[in-house]
């Protein structure tokens, strides 16, 4: 086990929690994470995902049940009690002890159609009792371990939540697990959900149809400049950071080297002047 707390990370209820002691054995075969401050909503079965050093990670699913650290009526102020946000046990179903999500489903059979860029549109319906009627500020989406930004929120008639998430990177995935908050406390898992669509990584057209092989790959990605005279290229991560650059010219093929780079889902957009293609890179 590493001796220091460079790379480690801690993420408990889908949340990075700040890591207060980090200790290694003398022998290096365990190592002892201190968390503090995690309030408490009277979960159970909590997940607990811990990384040391990359590419050394477990999850450790229903690790623990969260105690009960409060009584009725006694709200925080956080929504985490039985107030409505300013801990005078009132309530006004917006993430008080009166919501509770009960399932969370997709509105359609499938996820929608493939964009593009090879990324997909999730649709989610939400059921439950006094979810809120507009966004919560603390209101979340996770999938696959993943924070994803929420693209509309809107309540129904029938007191159920619509809530779209738009341009999740496509890798594969089967059983999907999402996560949803949409008030503090007020939460839902839904295990095993669906399974990512089969979308295609390149968008056809674009500068000579250009074409990148292998895709997977473990860390070298040719694009090849069969049909590409002259053309720029770059490749952002699933944040939209650039971690790559640069150009092609005379027909000659190109090497993106992401070796040094997490496994997961890259998006590749190479552009002639004219025309853009985005192609799907997959590092595994």
């Amino acid at each position: 086990m590493p001796a220091t707390a460079a790379d480690a990370k801690v993420v408990v209820k889908h949340q990075p929690r700040t890591i207060t002691h980090y200790e290694s054995s003398p022998n290096g075969d365990h190592t002892v994470l201190c968390v503090q401050g995690i309030a408490n909503e009277g979960r159970q079965g909590v997940e607990v995902f811990v990384k040391v050093t990359d590419g050394c990670t477990f999850t450790e699913r229903d690790l623990y049940d969260e105690h009960d650290c409060m009584g009725p009526g006694d709200g925080d102020g956080d929504g985490d009690g039985d107030g409505d946000g300013d801990g005078d046990g009132d309530g006004d179903g917006d993430g008080d002890g009166n919501c509770d999500v009960t399932a969370v489903s997709l509105r359609t059979n499938n996820p929608t159609p493939c964009n593009n860029d090879g990324s997909y549109d999730l649709k989610l319906r939400v059921e439950g009792v006094n979810l809120p009627a507009t966004q919560h500020p603390d209101a979340k989406v996770v999938i696959a371990g993943q924070p994803r930004a929420i693209t509309s929120y809107s309540k129904q008639p029938n007191g159920n939540v619509r809530i779209r998430v738009n341009n999740i990177p496509n890798d594969g995935k089967t059983n999907v697990e999402v996560f949803v908050q949409v008030a503090p406390g007020c939460t839902k898992t839904a295990r095993a959900l669906y399974n990512e669509p089969n979308c295609d990584p390149v968008r056809q057209g674009g500068p000579g149809s250009a074409m990148v092989y292998p895709n997977p790959s473990s860390g070298s990605f040719t694009i090849s400049g069969k049909h590409i005279a002259r053309a720029t290229y770059r490749v952002l991560n699933t944040l939209g950071q650039e971690v790559a650059r640069g150009s092609m010219d005379n027909y000659e093929d190109a090497v993106v080297d992401l070796s040094a780079y997490d496994n997961g889902v890259y998006i590749l957009t190479i552009f002639d002047g004219e025309t853009r293609s985005t192609h799907k890179l997959i590092k595994q």
